[in-house]
């Protein structure tokens, strides 16, 4: 039987015998699971600042952004699915040149947002979407005329139920930070950048910050000769503020791929990120100045960050110098519990073929793995030791074949993690975090 589909049956039956007061002992869970969907991740191969998957804050629903079949590869299809069973519950096909998706859970429902690429003049498309996974298209709306396909991934705020984007205005000469309404998909403000250090390019990636009554974005700003992280207060989104760039420390050679995501701390004073001529920079958004940064031969990305009251851990991916032939790279485990004297623990090292098809890696939510996802595998590794716990070889991918690979995501009481693999076709992988529940009680 269908591992999930058995895992299914096994809830249904689970609360049939609760409902009687009885315990049911499973020794069978959704455990590890490889599935297929229509469509394909074309796009996706391309656009790496975007996101392909979200799920509900319930665990129940996810949602993925695929581009359709063909003959009509192009547009943009989004599917959700029950994260139980991995039954389809809806399709809606859309646009031209699917980016990413977003989801807020906002006081007026759940809200998911995609963006496509139209050719260039960038487009937006708002659902709502309800508790049985059907999808209603509220809105699109046009957030560009640029014929240039250049531009930021999309961010949203549930509190404030709006959406932000920066895009290439029609003549190219200036950069728009557009804010839209997540209740009517309607354009609430442009915001041109004056400065002429505001520049845009294809990976260009924005991050938002939430955090004790702030709402500030953060992107990287020049990657290359002078980096910078260009802050922009949104806690009012119809008045956006640019609250100027800070300075970041410079390699001066190219050290591989980076995206300048940006990691936060809890309360919101410091963030952490990386780029493709810096390896990684803790920044001070209080004091505007980059505090602490690590000297190394590699271009870190996709910082993620796992904090408590003992201890701040970050995850970077991290790339070789491809001008010197060096793919070499791994996944450095780093202590900011002091953001004033970050430090390496340990690294994760991968094979050049992992590191070529990118891919991604998360916390747990107890702290004691980290998921990471090449073309080759999905692998948990303990924390903070980086051992291998286990893992799940991708179907048909070899050393010399990876699978182009995407997103992670963690969901659920009892974790689970869901990967996105492939190109032309999809693949998803679907597992439980921590193997050791295997065979024990289940009661929930």
């Amino acid at each position: 039987m269908n591992a999930c589909v058995e895992c299914y049956f096994i809830g249904v039956f689970r609360r049939i015998l609760t409902a009687f007061g009885l315990l049911l002992v499973v020794t069978t869970v959704c455990n590890a699971h490889f599935f297929t969907q229509p469509g394909g991740f074309l796009y996706a191969q391309y656009k790496l600042n975007h996101k392909v998957i979200v799920t509900t804050a319930d665990g129940k629903m996810a949602v993925v952004l695929k581009n359709d079949e063909y003959p009509n590869l192009h547009r943009a299809l989004i599917t959700t699915f029950d994260l139980t069973s991995g039954v389809v519950l809806d399709n809606e096909s859309m646009g031209f040149g699917p980016l990413g998706v977003e989801l807020a859970e906002t006081e007026n429902g759940i809200r998911v947002v995609v963006l496509t690429s139209e050719g260039g003049p960038r487009k937006i498309y708002l659902f709502s979407l309800d508790s049985a996974g059907n999808l209603t298209l509220i809105n699109s709306t046009q957030l560009t005329t640029s014929g240039t396909d250049l531009g930021s991934n999309i961010v949203v705020s549930a509190g404030s139920q709006t959406g932000f984007a920066i895009v290439a205005s029609a003549d190219f000469q200036v950069k728009e930070l557009v804010t839209f309404s997540l209740v009517n998909a309607s354009i609430l403000n442009r915001y041109s950048a004056s400065n002429p250090q505001w520049q845009i390019y294809a990976d260009l990636v924005v991050s938002l910050m939430e955090r004790n009554d702030k709402r500030i974005l953060t992107f990287m700003n020049d990657v290359s000769a002078a980096p910078r992280l260009q802050l922009i207060d949104v806690f009012n989104p119809l008045e956006p503020v640019d609250l100027g760039g800070i300075p970041l420390p410079n390699s001066g050679s190219f050290l591989g791929s980076g995206n300048g995501a940006a990691a936060f701390s809890l309360d919101g004073r410091y963030a952490f990120t990386g780029s493709p001529y810096m390896e990684l920079v803790a920044v001070d958004l209080q004091t505007m100045q980059a505090i602490s940064h690590i000297d190394g031969t590699y271009g870190c990305s996709n910082v993620r960050i796992l904090e408590n009251v003992q201890e701040r851990l970050l995850a970077a991916q991290c790339f070789g110098n491809p001008g010197a032939n060096d793919l070499s790279g791994g996944i450095r485990l780093i202590n900011a519990t002091n953001p004033a004297q970050i430090s390496v623990i340990n690294t994760f090292n991968l094979s050049n073929a992992d590191v070529i098809s990118r891919g991604d890696v998360v916390f747990s939510k107890t702290g004691k793995h980290m998921l990471v996802q090449t073309g080759q595998r999905l692998l948990a590794v303990t924390v903070p030791a980086l051992t291998t716990a286990w893992t799940e070889p991708v179907p048909g991918a070899t050393e010399s074949f990876p699978v182009a690979s995407h997103d992670l995501v963690l969901y659920g009481e009892h974790e689970r993690v869901l990967g996105a693999w492939g190109n032309t076709a999809t693949l998803f992988g679907l597992f439980e975090v921590d193997r050791r529940r295997r065979g024990q009680t289940v009661s929930d």
